[in-house]
């Protein structure tokens, strides 16, 4: 992945994107959450990311921010995450989804998608957040260790009707993870 890049999503992507549905429209569980994200208007991967993408920012304490992952312009995946302050000093990052192109599956797309998230976060949003979470399907086990390998720990909390388990870390610790993670290479 040498001309990797994370920007933000445009409509073109969201057409390359949507011709990979069949891949995620084949899981029942996926469609379920996004058509409970959407309100019941959608169950598809494009209307997901539109209406996701056209709500940046959403309001005064929360911002969506939709990307696209591109190697040597080619989207080859994409991921969506929310900021919340909650009014408060301690920022939240919850990463909603991360998709890779079907092709680009276990080949270090999405660790490279988040490595770049985490280490850019102040690209996008005005302050770094303290807690890092995620919702994982619970037969999603390939998400599952990669979440882990930024140190994003199952917190035991169920959601969405306990079809998935919320992963949770520290900011820093996910930073500290990502520098030992770059000096292996």
């Amino acid at each position: 992945m040498e001309n990797f890049k994370l920007d933000l999503i445009t409509d073109a992507d969201l057409e390359e994107i949507d011709s990979w549905k069949k891949t995620y429209r084949d899981n029942e569980e996926f469609t379920k959450i996004i058509y409970y994200i959407m309100g019941g208007m959608s169950s598809d991967i494009k209307g997901l990311l539109k209406n996701l993408h056209d709500k940046n920012p959403i309001g005064e304490n929360e911002l969506n921010l939709v990307l696209a992952a591109k190697e040597n312009d080619e989207v080859v995946g994409a991921i969506v995450a929310d900021m919340f302050d909650r009014k408060t000093k301690h920022p939240e990052l919850y990463i909603h989804f991360i998709f890779t192109k079907p092709t680009y599956q276990s080949k270090g797309v999405g660790k490279k998608m988040l490595t770049e998230l985490f280490l850019n976060l102040t690209k996008y949003f005005k302050t770094k957040p303290q807690i890092v979470f995620a919702n994982i399907d619970k037969t999603n086990i390939a998400s599952q260790k990669l979440f882990s390998k930024f140190g994003l720990l199952t917190s035991g909390k169920e959601t969405y009707g306990s079809n998935l388990a919320q992963f949770k870390a520290d900011y820093n610790n996910i930073l500290t993870l990502i520098n030992l993670l770059e000096k292996e290479q």
